[in-house]
């Protein structure tokens, strides 16, 4: 009996009694009669009560492989879409936060069991994705805005002194580094070229390039040390590093308990030279990379030799990232807009926001199948229908939204200046939960595996997820 109450409440209480009505309940006069009898029952009868209600049922704790969870890139795909099956509880809490040593810009990415991020302290930090312990740093010697790249195992990023390092995913030592001419503020992105271990890496800088890297050991071999690049590259390749190999300027990452790779080769397979900075990351489909910059028009080059095949001038500068999904182009920029570009026909689909009255797009694009959402310096989230532009809903924060937001199933996450992190429903435009960090938050939110992480202007990292 006592295990019925506990599992099935009441009902399955009722269930087994007698038919006969007046014996439904027991009367407590009957059994003995006296009152010391009685009192004894009345005993029994608490102290059963009180064990079945106290008693809890034994919750199934949720298993979590935390290897498996992946969100290896800026906007977590090579095409910059922003979206995601995986949603988020609807009620998560803060499972931990890190502190750096200055505020963070960088958007978090996930991989091998780890959190990476970059600092304006200078520094790339590995975290453990369950605990938040720190599993290795490295230092770039000078800030770090723009947001890692994890492909295969490394990690590519960039600082403002133009540096562009190759570190190794799981210890953080140095593969190898690159030199341009101007501050990187946008992530890498990369395509890998079908039937070749060969890497191609794409990354802009402020000195007005795209730079596609080569980047394979097996396929270059290894120059002696002290052996100029130049006269050890292929001579097919016209660009190529006349840097002393290997780098000696870049240093050692602090680590724990992680082997030393093998160090890799690469070289410049191609540049493309714009008319202005380069701000965001390119999006790629394998075949083309899409980019903007402050020349004001989004840029359309082939993936395996830097061919331009095409430009669409847009109005004003792009201070973000554009999504390629199909044939389309979706980005925001600094003249109030947001604008879907057809790629194939060179030409602008539609576009939305008031030029007058509006505030510039810093933020870029999430685009699913039915919606495309985007920050605006309004201090809103805006939700637009991917086929017409049309206005679908506005969801307004208390400060700028600089912050590119994430759809992750019918969920919107979204982060502001204003310190908080908000989750909205992705067809009402209502709030469903909001958490007051406390300082700006500037990168893109990683939303994978039922976490949630993002940085702060605190110079916190944070992960939220469900209450275990």
């Amino acid at each position: 009996m006592i295990k019925d109450i506990a599992s099935g409440g009441q009902g399955a209480f009722l269930k087994n009694r007698p038919l006969h009505p007046q014996k439904t309940f027991i009367d407590p006069t009957s059994w003995g009669g006296s009152p010391a009898n009685r009192f004894v029952l009345f005993l029994i009868i608490v102290s059963l009560l009180f064990f079945a209600c106290s008693e809890k049922k034994e919750v199934k704790k949720k298993e979590i492989n935390y290897e498996s969870i992946s969100w290896p890139i800026f906007r977590g795909d090579t095409a910059l879409s922003g979206t995601t099956q995986d949603e988020p509880p609807e009620k998560p809490v803060l499972l931990w936060n890190f502190k750096t040593g200055s505020e963070i810009i960088s958007s978090p990415v996930i991989g091998f069991g780890l959190v990476f991020t970059g600092s304006t302290d200078g520094k790339v930090y590995a975290l453990d994705l369950k605990t938040g312990a720190k599993t290795w740093e490295f230092d770039a010697g000078d800030d770090i805005e723009a947001s890692p790249l994890l492909a295969d195992e490394f990690l590519y990023i960039g600082s403002l002194s133009g540096d562009f390092f190759a570190l190794h995913a799981r210890s953080g030592e140095v593969s190898w580094k690159a030199e341009t001419e101007g501050p990187i503020y946008g992530s890498a992105n990369w395509v890998k070229k079908p039937g070749s271990p060969e890497k191609l890496i794409f990354v802009g800088s402020h000195d007005n390039k795209m730079y596609c890297f080569s980047d394979n050991q097996k396929f270059f071999g290894v120059p002696r040390r002290g052996e100029p690049m130049r006269s050890f590259l292929n001579k097919s390749f016209v660009q190529t590093f006349s840097k002393v190999w290997p780098p000696a300027g870049p240093p050692e990452a602090k680590r724990v308990g992680a082997p030393h790779p093998r160090r890799q080769n690469f070289l410049i397979k191609w540049t493309h030279e714009t008319d202005h900075f380069i701000n965001g990351a390119p999006a790629t489909d394998g075949e083309i990379i899409i980019f903007g910059g402050c020349d004001e028009k989004l840029r359309i080059l082939s993936v395996l030799d830097g061919r331009k095949k095409g430009e669409v001038p847009v109005g004003s500068y792009i201070p973000g990232s554009a999504a390629l999904v199909g044939n389309r182009a979706y980005l925001g920029h600094y003249g109030n807009k947001l604008a879907c570009i057809d790629i194939e026909n060179k030409k602008i689909l539609w576009e939305y926001g008031d030029k007058r009255k509006g505030e510039a797009f810093f933020s870029s694009p999430a685009v699913g199948r039915e919606h495309v959402v985007i920050g605006s310096r309004d201090g809103c989230v805006h939700c637009v229908d991917r086929r017409t532009g049309r206005k679908v809903w506005v969801f307004r924060t208390r400060d700028d939204v600089d912050s590119s937001p994430v759809i992750a199933g019918n969920k919107v996450v979204a982060a502001s200046t204003d310190g908080r992190l908000y989750m909205i429903d992705l067809r009402t435009g209502k709030e469903i939960w909001s958490y007051e960090i406390g300082a700006a938050i500037i990168g893109c939110p990683a939303v994978a595996g039922g976490l949630i992480v993002t940085g702060a202007a605190d110079g916190r990292i944070y992960v939220f997820g469900e209450d275990s």
